[in-house]
Order: structure tokens, then sequence, then C-alpha cells
């Protein structure tokens, strides 16, 4: 649901533009802060446009391998060339297609356990769970950069 927030001013003296300006700045933090909440549900969807972009490019790349492979198979008169194009469109294929998937429901296994959390009323859980993330991601980052 979108939903602005109202505009409230008391006891202000502003011009006509000082008004119009802060009337614009209002909503557009309005906007802006509710446009943040609507991507942070679309994570929860687990990354529909990045799932779309993946098997959009693996079904192109099912397509466009296999035909180059049969020009290079004409061109020089040797058959692998095709196989070759068939097993990197379909490599491709299934690379993208569970990358997206698996990609997908990760955020939304992450997004249902951040939602569970937080309805979990004990401080004392939060605070080990957040530790817990925070020694994850340091080490994470040390495999990476250290």
């Amino acid at each position: 649901q979108f939903k602005l927030e109202p505009f409230a001013l008391r006891h202000a003296m502003l011009t006509p533009p000082e008004l119009q300006k802060a009337v614009r700045g209002h909503y557009s933090r309005s906007i802006k802060r509710h446009l943040l909440s609507t991507l942070g549900s679309l994570q929860a969807l687990g990354n529909p446009v990045g799932l779309l972009r993946g098997l959009a490019q693996g079904a192109s790349d099912a397509v466009a391998e296999p035909l180059e492979g049969l020009v290079r198979t004409v061109e020089k008169a040797d058959a692998s060339h095709l196989a070759d194009g068939l097993q990197r469109g379909a490599s491709s294929l299934v690379q993208n297609s569970v990358g997206g998937v698996a990609n997908s429901a990760s955020l939304i296994t992450n997004s249902l356990s951040n939602g569970m959390s937080n309805l979990a009323f004990d401080k004392e859980y939060k605070l080990k769970r957040a530790e817990k993330r925070a020694l994850s991601s340091d080490r994470d980052n040390q495999g990476v950069f250290g």
C-alpha cells in the first residue's frame, strides 16, 4: 500500500517559493523511503529481475552457441564445432537457470529467516544472532581479502 505521510507546518512564515520547496522536499523524502521499502520487499521475492535476466541469458546462449557451432562446422567442414556449440549452449542454460533459482531461493530463505527472527521477542537471541552474522561476515571477508 502506497501511502504518503501528510505534510504539516506549524506557525511558519514562508514565501510561496519556500513553501513549494518545503512541500517538494517532504514528499520527495517520503517517496524515497517508500521506494526503499518496496525494493526490500522485492528482495523478499528472491530478486525476480536477476532470475529473469539469468534465464534469458541462458536461453539466448542455448540458441546462439549451437548456431555459432553450426556456422563453424560448415566453414571448416568439422562436425566437432557443432558439438562444442551444443555443449556450450546447454551448459550456459543450466548454469544460468540453476544459478538464478539458487540465488532467488537463498534470498527468499534469508528474508524468511530475518522475518522469523524479528518475530522473536527474545532480545538475547537477537543479539546472539547479530553477533554470529557479524563474525561470519568477518570470516568471509578475510577469506576473500586476507
